[in-house]
């Protein structure tokens, strides 16, 4: 049961590397074929997996390694499989789980399809409904200040179940969220900071000088920067909101790596030096019943990927082939960093601001190589992330190394087909697919990823963030 999961965990979520395809058919007119897709994809998927070999020593084996979402899962499995003596008239644990997820069935129909405006009940703006920064800060579209959802989905849609995060972690987003949202892009919007007030208080979009959307067609000359269109389009604007969430991002990144050093520096090395001995985690001593994985599956599998990636980029056009070995160098120093924030919070810092910041640097005016840059090493350190987590998981459940790997790589490959054939039929059937105009489909995911290609791809870094930005 334990395999099924893994494996449906693996098949669960969209492969990154198809909004690439996307945005290229889309949005830049350019296809490089269905087999260059699929390398891609299966590159970009698996190639965490090899970093897992070395990351299970400091991530899995040790006890404080947690991973708090894995304990939701245990509990799970144990409701649905353990046999339990009760008393006459008392519930199983298996009883309370199926009315909880019958219920849960048949009421999420009301905020998902009969009433959606439960979704978001912008109470705050029924005040006055006419005055506009009340509909600014209370509002669905604003701030949302004291805004209340009655849908789970939309509760956990971006951070994931608070059910799961230990209540520290807990404490230090909400005051991190509070100060971020509710004082500092308040202040900065009604301060002007930045001519503000000319765009939305929160938007991804791109944004001319005078606050018109910024036509993005009119500087791209086959799909590169034209420097005669960007000059009669002026300097692209991006909100306030969006620039404090690049900037905190950068301050994120580079606080994880400190509080890396300051705090588990010593740790690491300690597990380095006993990585080879029998370690004290029960877990792990009961795990040493199953042949592990050996360090050359890891290996094999790492490298192997890395040549079938340096070849799909240099050969297909993605990119060139030192910036694939760059783009797997930072996902490689970032993944034990970040795998330790995870394993303790179950939150994940993304790589995605970072990559396609040094890529933009060295490559300006290069959308596909900027997005396939980040790409690989945004997601391969994530898949990394998850490979690991579910080891911990096979450690919880006492499921063996072996048979783990192979139902990993059998979802990736499963997901990853599914996830380029559906895309692709999806853009050759559906009208207007990805425009405003489709209000079904409007892909946001894929327009935001669009959006920051022309950031930091076509426009980059230098025009954007440079002293003559």
């Amino acid at each position: 049961h334990v395999l099924v999961a893994l494996t449906a965990n693996c098949a669960g979520g969209v492969a990154y590397a198809v909004d690439i395809t996307v945005i290229q058919k889309i949005f830049y007119k350019e296809y490089y074929g269905f087999l260059a897709n699929l390398l891609l994809i299966f590159t970009t998927q698996m190639l965490g997996y090899g970093m897992a070999g070395v990351l299970r020593r400091y991530l899995v084996y040790p006890a404080a390694m947690i991973w708090p979402a894995n304990l939701v899962q245990v509990a799970l499995f144990n409701t649905l499989h353990k046999e339990e003596n009760l008393a006459p008239g008392q519930w199983s644990r298996f009883k309370f789980f199926c009315v909880a997820a019958f219920a849960m069935f048949w009421y999420q129909w009301i905020p998902g399809f009969l009433f959606p405006a439960l979704s978001a009940i912008a109470w705050v703006c029924w005040i006055n409904p006419k005055n506009h920064i009340l509909a600014q800060v209370g509002g669905t579209k604003g701030l949302g200040i004291g805004a209340i959802s009655l849908d789970w989905n939309n509760l956990v849609s971006y951070l994931g179940s608070p059910l799961v995060v230990p209540w520290w972690a807990q404490v230090n987003m909400a005051m991190g969220f509070f100060l971020i949202a509710y004082v500092m892009v308040p202040i900065a919007y009604y301060t002007n900071l930045w001519d503000a007030q000319r765009f939305p208080m929160l938007s991804s979009g791109l944004f001319r000088v005078d606050g018109d959307k910024y036509n993005y067609t009119h500087v791209l000359e086959r799909n590169t920067l034209s420097v005669k269109g960007y000059a009669e389009e002026g300097p692209l604007r991006i909100t306030t909101f969006f620039a404090l969430v690049y900037g905190i991002g950068f301050a994120g990144l580079t606080s994880m790596i400190t509080h890396t050093w300051l705090y588990h520096r010593h740790k690491l090395v300690a597990q380095w030096k006993q990585s080879r001995t029998m370690s004290e985690d029960i877990h792990h001593k009961l795990m040493q019943a199953y042949p592990e994985v050996p360090d050359w599956w890891y290996a094999t599998l790492f490298f192997g990927v890395t040549a079938v990636c340096v070849f799909t980029c240099e050969y297909y056009g993605y990119m060139p082939w030192w910036a694939v070995l760059l783009a797997i160098l930072l996902a490689v120093v970032f993944a034990l960093p970040v795998g330790l924030i995870q394993a303790l919070t179950n939150q994940q810092p993304g790589l995605n601001i970072i990559t396609e910041y040094v890529i933009g640097y060295i490559l300006p005016g290069e959308p596909i190589p900027n997005v396939t840059f980040k790409t690989l090493g945004y997601i391969s350190m994530a898949q990394a992330m998850i490979f690991t987590s579910d080891l911990k998981l096979g450690h919880y459940m006492k499921v063996p190394p072996r048979a783990m790997f192979w139902a990993q790589l059998l979802g990736t490959v499963i997901a990853g087909t599914i996830n380029l054939v559906t895309a692709n039929w999806l853009m050759d059937t559906q009208k207007d697919i990805c425009s405003e105009e489709n209000k079904l489909m409007s892909c946001p995911m894929a327009r935001t990823f669009f959006s920051a290609s022309v950031i930091w791809g076509v426009i980059a870094p230098n025009l954007m963030f440079g002293p003559t930005s």
